[in-house]
């Protein structure tokens, strides 16, 4: 059960034989309908608010029930034939059975209650939600499991492997590719495939396995070149090899940006370009800022705020980002960004002891959200503007009832969909210091 889907489970009991019909009342974090019955919770998969759904209980705890759809008796007019064969066998769409306006709204009801039950947010000032241009074919990055030579993604809460030969969610490179890779490349010794693509369709393949051939790899790539692929990087218990380049170049709003198989990069390009906007205006950077970046990246927004502002300061741990981000600055030109590479914990710490102020933060954690200690050093820094962007609601309200306590109200939440037929949402959110 998603993260903040569901109260903690009790001790399991006998599971009840027979199936029970019951109303679905709305989505919960994770994309799952929430029902009730014999006064419980019951979570059922691939429902959607409004429904009669006969539903056979699969597994009851002292807390809640869950269970599987057995048939839709009376479905909602928001439901649709999903278009991928593979959905509810896959594990990796939630929603597809929904046309794309109501599952933005299903997600974005959630976001509110989620931010209500862990962040005791009763009014959140959340704006229109920002849809992708493209619902489908729009991830430009991708991570397949291997078992028993079969390429796919893992099924619903299983590790149990769904074979695929294309995704309907994956850009059209990525699919030639996929299908590429299960015609030309051996997969035996292979347990994991990455791609990652860009808008010039380029490709860059990334192999894990303990005992991967170097020569396979090799010829593999020589072949892989017909597909316009810039590299093949291969991981086994050797050590890295790299076949071509282990990077790929994305264009966002007029710059240029290289990500190497080890940098993270958002999926879904469109989306992205008006993210980095809303950012940048919300941030709102004039030539005499100075503006501190969390979790900094290989740069998406380091460079668009760098060529408003007087000088950036970006902290981020990861190394092989930085050496990106080193790059991108470089290559845009730009002479006024100063690189922490350490964690946010240790270089808030190291800004607060010399003394440094920023009128505003931006930060971009990962799904864990901000730790205590980050949080306890960003409220002793008191920054006039606090701009978290979140793919994690759950642990987004924990992090803004921790900021509300220390000063910080809250002036605008954004959604955007970054992730179509999936239970997830990108979040963008203003604070503001309260005098």
């Amino acid at each position: 059960m998603p993260r903040g889907a569901t109260p903690p489970a009790g001790s399991p009991v006998e599971i009840p034989p027979a199936g029970v019909v019951l109303k679905i009342e709305r989505i919960v974090q994770g994309g799952v309908g929430l029902g009730r019955s014999g006064g419980k919770a019951l979570f059922v998969p691939y429902t959607l608010p409004g429904e009669e759904v006969s539903v056979q209980i699969t597994r009851t705890t002292g807390d809640y029930l869950e269970g599987e759809a057995r048939e839709i008796l009376r479905p909602v007019p928001e439901r649709v034939v999903p278009l991928c064969p593979l959905f509810g066998l896959c594990g990796g769409c939630q929603l597809q059975h929904a046309v794309q306006s109501a599952q933005l709204q299903y997600k974005v009801d959630a976001l509110r209650e989620t931010l209500l039950r862990i962040g005791k947010i009763e009014h959140p000032p959340i704006l229109p939600a920002i849809a992708s241009p493209d619902p489908f074919h729009y991830r430009s990055r991708v991570r397949l499991q291997v078992a028993h030579s079969q390429v796919g993604f893992y099924a619903r809460r299983s590790h149990r492997v769904v074979p695929v030969t294309a995704c309907p969610l994956l850009v059209p490179s990525l699919n030639r590719a996929l299908a590429f890779v299960q015609e030309h490349l051996s997969l035996q010794p292979i347990v994991e495939i990455e791609i990652q693509g860009n808008p010039s369709e380029e490709i860059l393949i990334i192999l894990r396995g303990d005992d991967v051939p170097e020569d396979a790899c090799r010829l593999f790539y020589e072949m892989s070149r017909d597909i316009r692929c810039r590299g093949v990087v291969v991981y086994t218990r050797r050590g890295r090899m790299v076949f071509g380049q282990d990077s790929v170049i994305h264009p966002v709003n007029g710059r240029v940006l290289r990500v190497s198989d080890r940098s993270f990069f958002q999926v879904n390009g469109g989306i992205n370009r008006t993210l980095v906007e809303t950012a940048l205006a919300w941030v709102a950077p004039t030539p005499s800022d100075t503006l501190l970046e969390l979790y900094s990246g290989v740069g998406n927004f380091t460079l668009p705020f760098a060529e408003s502002a007087r000088h950036v300061t970006a902290i981020e741990a990861h190394p092989v980002a930085v050496r990106d981000a080193r790059w991108n600055v470089a290559k845009a030109g730009l002479k006024n960004v100063t690189f922490c590479p350490t964690s946010v914990e240790a270089g808030l710490l190291h800004i607060l002891k010399k003394r440094q102020r920023y009128a505003s933060v931006f930060l971009d954690p990962p799904r864990e959200g901000v730790s205590t200690a980050a949080l306890r050093a960003l409220s002793d820094l008191a920054p006039a503007r606090i701009v978290y962007l979140s793919c994690n609601p759950a642990t987004l309200a924990r992090d803004l009832q921790r900021l509300s306590s220390t000063g910080y109200g809250l002036h605008r939440i954004a959604p955007f969909e970054m992730f179509p037929q999936t239970a997830h949402l990108e979040v963008l959110v203003e604070l503001r210091l309260q005098s």
